[in-house]
């Protein structure tokens, strides 16, 4: 059995992934269906969207995660214990 530490940390290594995806298809697609001049087409203000309107509810979906991975690893080494 996987060590708890690898486990989080793989569990937050494939948050971080598919955060990083969701977040630049987020963007692409905010600048191809909307129409949007001069300085509203910068990536970096689109970017500075997401940061401020999805990242805390997906910091919060892996904060959940965590949790309730630390409470069934710990449940089932206690039953390999006994």
């Amino acid at each position: 059995m996987p060590k708890f530490g690898l486990i989080i940390l793989i569990t937050v290594a494939s948050w971080l992934i598919e955060t990083v995806i969701y977040g630049y298809l987020w963007v692409n697609n905010i600048l191809e269906t909307e129409p949007l001049y001069g300085y509203e087409r910068s990536r970096l203000l689109i970017s500075t969207g997401f940061l401020v309107y999805r990242l805390p509810y997906l910091l919060i979906a892996l904060v959940v995660l965590i949790v309730l991975e630390s409470l069934l690893l710990r449940a089932s080494k206690r039953e390999r214990m006994s």
